[in-house]
């Protein structure tokens, strides 16, 4: 198993410069940074990193894969749909990235995404917390 640490700062030597690129530069640098084993098999870590701006990252990545590979992208389907929910500082960014990954792969598998909007709509109408933890965990 890969430990955080060491795939939050390969993410950050893959990406190098990501900040002050142009877009065309950051796509391939996303491309770029899927193509490295440890960053695609932790990608899932990274969607939920606690630093906004890796969560960003990851879902830059995961975007730019999704016009290409959508089927690439569908088991990140339930960590996307969480973070349409984002209110960092990041959020808008965050948001918009997970929202077009998420468009992308609907294209392929619309029931992918509406097993995963149901289930987010339903722990967020449920008042019973214990029947939300069973079904969401």
């Amino acid at each position: 198993m890969v430990r955080k640490p060491k795939i939050n700062k390969l993410l950050h030597e893959v990406l190098k410069g990501f900040k002050a690129a142009r877009y065309d530069k950051k796509v391939r640098l996303a491309r770029t940074a899927w193509g490295q084993e440890e960053i695609r098999s932790g990608l899932g870590q990274l969607l939920e990193d606690p630093e906004s701006i890796v969560r960003f990252r990851a879902c830059f990545i995961l975007a730019v894969i999704s016009g290409e590979e959508p089927e690439a992208v569908r088991p990140f389907v339930p960590k996307l749909v969480k973070l349409l929910r984002d209110r960092s500082q990041n959020s808008e960014n965050i948001r918009s990235q997970a929202i077009f990954a998420l468009l992308s792969v609907a294209r392929t598998a619309p029931d992918t995404i509406e097993q995963s909007l149901q289930k987010m709509v339903h722990k967020f109408t449920d008042y019973d917390e214990n029947h939300v933890r069973w079904y969401w965990p």
